[in-house]
C-alpha cells in the first residue's frame, strides 16, 4: 500500500515513535474521545498504539498515518490490512484534531482512502468505534 496515495489533500506519513509529541497534542485536543475511552496520554500509551496487532497481523500489515496540513498533524488513522480477513481493510481509528471537526474533513479522507481501495481491489472496509459514543452510536442508525 502507498500511504502517499490515501489522501488527495493532506500529506501523509507512516507515524512512529519519532512523531509521539504530535499525536500527544492531537490527542489532547480531542477530550471527547477520552471521555468514552479513557486513557492516560502519554509515551507509553502512543507506542501501545503505534504496536499494538490484532493476532495474526505482522506489522508490515499495520499503517498508522498521520494527516498533514502543511506541517500541522491534523489526524491519525490506525489502518490494518488483511483485518480480520485478507480481502478486508479495518480502521481502528480515525481522530481528527478537534478544530477541524464537523467541517467534512473526516468524510473527505475516508472517501479518498474508499476510492484508493478501489482502485487496489478491495471490496469491503470495516471501521472500529466505540459503542458508548453517542455521535458514533447515531452515525450507525442514520
Amino acid at each position: 500500500m502507498n500511504i502517499n496515495k490515501i489522501s488527495k489533500q493532506y500529506k501523509c506519513s507512516l507515524l512512529n515513535e519519532n512523531y509521539i509529541q504530535d499525536i500527544i497534542n492531537l490527542y489532547k485536543s480531542n477530550t471527547l474521545y477520552f471521555t468514552y475511552c479513557p486513557h492516560i496520554i502519554n509515551n507509553e500509551y502512543i507506542i501501545s498504539e503505534l504496536n499494538d496487532l490484532p493476532i495474526g497481523i505482522k506489522k508490515e500489515d499495520k499503517y498508522y498515518i498521520g494527516f498533514y496540513d502543511e506541517n500541522k498533524l491534523i489526524g491519525v488513522m490506525d489502518l490494518i490490512d488483511g483485518y480480520p480477513t485478507k480481502d478486508i481493510i479495518y480502521i481502528g481509528l480515525l481522530m481528527l484534531d478537534i478544530n477541524i471537526q464537523g467541517k467534512g474533513i473526516g468524510t473527505m479522507i475516508i472517501n479518498d482512502l474508499f476510492d484508493y481501495l478501489k482502485e487496489l481491489n478491495y471490496k469491503e472496509v470495516q471501521l472500529g468505534f466505540v459503542k458508548t459514543n453517542p455521535q458514533a452510536s447515531s452515525f450507525w442508525k442514520k
